[in-house]
């Protein structure tokens, strides 16, 4: 099973959905929350070139935010 990691914020729509939507198909994925973690969130935009939240990594490869997810999902990629 891949390793996903959500990187999110408490009250973002987007990163809600996407935390939904690979709880719907039984997907686990580990959730590191940047609400009050202003370091954290910077360094992950150096690595990404992506201001906004949700970004998730799937097996330690970025794939985007919700947009990308659900993309992923309808091609059949994510299971």
């Amino acid at each position: 099973m891949s390793e996903i990691i959500i990187y999110s914020k408490r009250n973002c729509p987007y990163c809600i959905h996407a935390k939904n939507l690979l709880t719907s198909i039984g997907l686990s994925f580990k959730e590191v929350d940047l609400t009050n973690d202003a370091e954290k969130l910077k360094i992950l935009v150096e690595t990404t070139q992506h201001r906004t939240v949700p970004q998730i990594f799937i097996d330690s490869k970025f794939i985007g935010g919700f947009d990308s997810l659900v993309k992923l999902h309808e091609a059949g990629k994510l299971k």
